[in-house]
């Protein structure tokens, strides 16, 4: 029972080191309240150019998960092959929605995102399409 007690104690002193130093995030990712519900795919190169950058907004449904389909480019003008990929939530206090990409992306010429509410809320990203 003492060594159960002591080895308690020693993973909580343990776990009130990591939170001091800023640890915690990165350790425990499940005991952290995360806010930031916006997606990053690839990287920026240098030579890319920005091939496309739009606001998608959406505004809150009362009770109710609001979504919408986006996709980049439109059917058939694909012209470019995409190497980053940047959705923002814009909204910073956790309200925001989420966002997936559900096809595409980088290394191809198109990218399809979905995005989704929080029950009762809307959203607001910012979207960038960096390719060559």
């Amino acid at each position: 029972m003492t060594a159960t007690r002591g080895l308690v104690l020693c993973g909580l002193v343990l776990l009130g080191l990591a939170a001091v130093h800023g640890a915690l995030p990165y350790y425990y990712p499940f005991l952290t309240h995360a806010s930031n519900h916006s997606v990053a795919q690839g990287w920026r190169q240098f030579g890319d150019r920005i091939l496309h950058r739009e606001l998608v907004r959406r505004s809150a449904s009362f009770l109710r998960v609001v979504t919408q389909e986006w996709r980049w480019p439109p059917k058939g003008l694909a012209n470019a092959t995409i190497t980053y990929v940047s959705a923002a939530d814009l909204l910073q206090d956790g309200t925001g929605g989420y966002v997936n990409v559900t096809f595409g992306g980088v290394g191809l010429r198109e990218v399809g995102l979905r995005f989704k509410s929080q029950r009762g809320s809307g959203f607001s990203f910012l979207v960038e399409v960096y390719g060559r």
